[in-house]
C-alpha cells in the first residue's frame, strides 16, 4: 500500500507499523484480515487526514 508510506515514511513495510504485542494477533492464518485490516486503517487514516 503506497498510501501508507506517505503517512509512515519511516517504515519500509506493514510488519514494522505492527507491535510486537499485536504481531501475535495477525499470525499467517489471518493473513487475508489482517491485509484487510490494515487496508481499512490506511483508509481511514486517508480520509481522517
Amino acid at each position: 500500500m503506497p498510501q501508507s508510506y506517505r503517512i509512515f515514511p519511516g517504515f519500509k513495510n506493514t510488519d514494522q507499523m505492527i507491535s510486537g504485542k499485536n504481531r501475535k494477533l495477525f499470525s499467517s492464518k489471518n493473513l487475508k484480515n489482517r491485509k484487510k485490516a490494515l487496508y481499512l486503517q490506511s483508509k481511514n487514516t486517508l480520509i481522517a487526514d
